[in-house]
């Protein structure tokens, strides 16, 4: 019996295909890479006992007015439920231990969510190699017709909950 997800093909094992993205792919990715940092929360791992961890993403920004986590309301809301947990922890990036109640705002209807981080953070954080977006001016303004936009994220379509012995 398969211990992993099921691709669309019908296989378990994903089809071996040599693609050679075109070079902005390439250049589109290795923007995304370096400014999308990790955040991983849910229980405090033990010892002894399974955890359940959450896995999400987000970006730094620091438009002068102090830096903030800019990730997805779902992902707040998540964080919001398992909160009162015993054992709960969120951390961002490689090891930076943040407390749930550091939201500025969210937008529900646009799926976005503000968490508040200080310089020091923003120190730690480059430190361990994340990438600020520091834009010239905050909020940015609307995008004209034409201008280019990264999203990113785990659209809820495209996950999968797995448990902890089915990743390697």
């Amino acid at each position: 019996m398969p211990r992993g997800p099921t691709m669309t093909n019908g296989e378990t094992e994903p089809t071996k295909r040599s693609i050679t993205p075109p070079p902005w792919v390439r250049s589109l990715l290795s923007t995304v890479v370096r400014y999308a940092i990790p955040l991983v929360f849910g229980e405090r791992p033990h010892p002894l006992i399974s955890s359940t961890l959450n896995i999400a993403s987000g970006v730094v920004v620091d438009g002068g007015k102090g830096p903030f986590l800019l990730t997805a309301s779902h992902v707040v809301d998540r964080i919001e439920e398992r909160a009162n947990t015993e054992r709960f922890h969120l951390v961002i990036g490689r090891d930076l231990e943040l407390s749930p109640d550091r939201l500025i705002a969210r937008d529900r209807t646009l799926d976005v969510a503000t968490m508040r981080l200080t310089q020091a953070d923003v120190i730690q954080l480059e430190k361990d190699g994340a990438s600020v977006v520091r834009p010239d001016c905050w909020p940015l303004p609307r995008p004209s017709e034409g201008s280019e936009i990264v999203l990113a994220g785990f659209p809820k379509a495209g996950r999968a909950d797995l448990s902890w012995d089915e990743i390697d």
